[in-house]
């Protein structure tokens, strides 16, 4: 359990620097500082929706039958949610806030 806490407190201090250290680029874009830290949380979480999901359904697996856990049934929820990482990159909504996040990036560069 303090594992789960430990990595919780690092993904938000990590996510909180993120957004800290963009802020120069907030304004930026197309729909302002909340489009922008909007359109990085699609970006960023959107992807590992399938991993978690393979996840889930893993530890519900193992719960439910524990020999769950040495089936390669395993092998097949990594294998789907690491392609869905990829996948799920190349879906419009994810496609167009990468895009914006990286046209704001670009003008902020341009402004100098």
């Amino acid at each position: 359990m303090s594992f789960y806490l430990i990595a919780g407190v690092a993904l938000a201090t990590l996510l909180g620097l993120s957004f800290y250290l963009s802020r120069g680029v907030w304004p930026y874009h197309v729909e302002g500082p909340r489009g922008y830290i909007r359109d990085l949380l699609i970006y960023n979480f959107a992807p590992i929706v399938p991993m978690v999901a393979g996840l889930v359904i893993f530890l519900i697996g193992q719960e439910i039958s524990p020999d769950f856990a040495l089936s390669p049934a395993r092998y097949v929820l990594m294998v789907i949610g690491v392609l869905g990482i990829f996948f799920v990159r190349r879906l419009p909504p994810v496609a167009s806030a990468h895009a914006r996040v990286t046209a704001a990036r670009a003008a902020r560069y341009e402004a100098g």
